[in-house]
């Protein structure tokens, strides 16, 4: 037999509890499954937004944790421009990829974008460069994204392999 346990706006099917249910097991039951869920993810660790970029047999991993966007100025609706000028952003951006590439200043800037993350007017802005052609009449060649935050600060890659074996 099945029956349905209401506590406050909960609702349990006792069914695969067994006839012992009662609505307080329920609920100690179902307050043990929210622990531990919240428990497995570690805080600190969750991110706003998550962007890759693939290229000379790597993966670029460039997360934007929540803590690093709340240390970042809002941008309100009602204030007509963002707290960094994009060509700053650009600069700052130029700064971060000439530590990471040895051959930064080939690279050209090929899109600022700025996009929402989060809520409360959060915003950031994305810098992708085109990594030089391989020969001077073209070919193909990739492209590395980095984050730059409305407070100046950019977002450290993590790095691994790609594909991955």
């Amino acid at each position: 037999m099945t029956k349905i346990v209401r506590y406050s706006s909960l609702a349990v099917s006792t069914k695969t509890l067994g006839d012992r249910a009662t609505p307080v097991r329920c609920v100690v039951l179902v307050l043990f499954a929210i622990f531990v869920a919240s428990a497995i993810q570690k805080p600190g660790t969750s991110n706003a937004a998550s962007f890759s970029s693939y290229f000379r047999g790597d993966r670029w991993d460039f997360n934007v944790t929540h803590e690093a966007l709340e240390q970042s100025p809002s941008w309100p609706e009602e204030v007509a421009e963002p707290p960094l000028a994009p060509r700053h952003a650009a600069r700052i951006a130029r700064q971060q990829l000439e530590g990471l590439v040895t051959d930064s200043e080939r690279w050209r800037l090929h899109t600022v974008s700025l996009m929402p993350v989060g809520s409360d007017g959060k915003w950031i802005y994305v810098v992708e460069f085109d990594e030089p052609p391989p020969r001077p009449e073209g070919g193909l060649h990739s492209s590395i994204r980095l984050v730059v935050l409305m407070n100046g600060f950019t977002v450290s890659p993590s790095r691994r392999p790609w594909p991955e074996q």
